[in-house]
């Protein structure tokens, strides 16, 4: 299950998903299954959920639980962090960009863009400013500029902004919990068809397995 407000916060977030899962322990069991992503300060962005072990199962305690959190804590304290943020970048990433700071690192050019850049062990990274990658792969990867790609900016005066990915900037931080998540009104008021009234939930068909319940959850290796 993927809420409209998560889906059009989606494109926002670094792509990459994680999907994890939980135990239920309560009377029926099962297992929660969600997927996730990180927004552009690196905190966990919900994106779907799902009940591994009975998938035709109503959701209506827990997703009254999950849109409660994704309407105080998740939306609307996220919303107005992304609001008070002054800087280009979140918070996260000016201080990544601090920390590759780096002094002790000598660029040299081979052309307008490529760059040898030697330490004084006489190590040697070559950076394409164009490409923006670097054979330490982490330019590449992280998509910002680390010791050897800030070498290059520091030693010619470049803006360093320009080389980092729109993941990181405060608008699309703010972009992710841009969308509200609309209350619901009492169940009074709520206007149910006819044949969803006239359904009968029971409870699954539960078998208990051969010797004692296991009481701590097998960890991944």
């Amino acid at each position: 299950m993927c809420l409209a407000t998560l889906k059009h916060g989606w494109p926002y977030c670094r792509p990459v998903i994680m999907v994890d899962g939980s135990a239920l322990k309560a009377r029926f069991g099962g297992m929660l299954l969600a997927a996730c992503d990180h927004d552009a300060n690196g905190s966990i962005f919900l994106l779907a959920f799902a009940n591994l072990l009975y998938p035709d199962a109503a959701f209506g305690i827990c997703v009254k639980h999950l849109a409660a959190n994704l309407k105080t804590r998740w939306f609307v304290e996220r919303r107005e962090e992304a609001l008070k943020i002054t800087s280009k970048l979140v918070p996260k990433a000016e201080k990544l960009i601090r920390t590759n700071f780096s002094l002790g690192l000598t660029p040299r050019p081979a052309d307008q863009f490529e760059y040898a850049v030697t330490n004084n062990v006489a190590q040697i990274w070559i950076v394409d400013m164009s490409g923006k990658t670097c054979t330490c792969r982490q330019f590449q990867v992280d998509q910002i500029p680390y010791p050897h790609a800030m070498a290059v900016c520091n030693h010619h005066r470049i803006d360093v902004y320009i080389y980092c990915s729109n993941y990181y900037t405060k608008d699309y931080l703010y972009a992710c919990y841009a969308h509200v998540v609309h209350p619901i009104g009492s169940a009074e008021g709520w206007d149910v068809p006819e044949e969803v009234r006239s359904q009968i939930v029971n409870p699954p068909n539960t078998k208990r397995g051969p010797g004692r319940p296991r009481v701590h959850r097998i960890l991944s290796q």
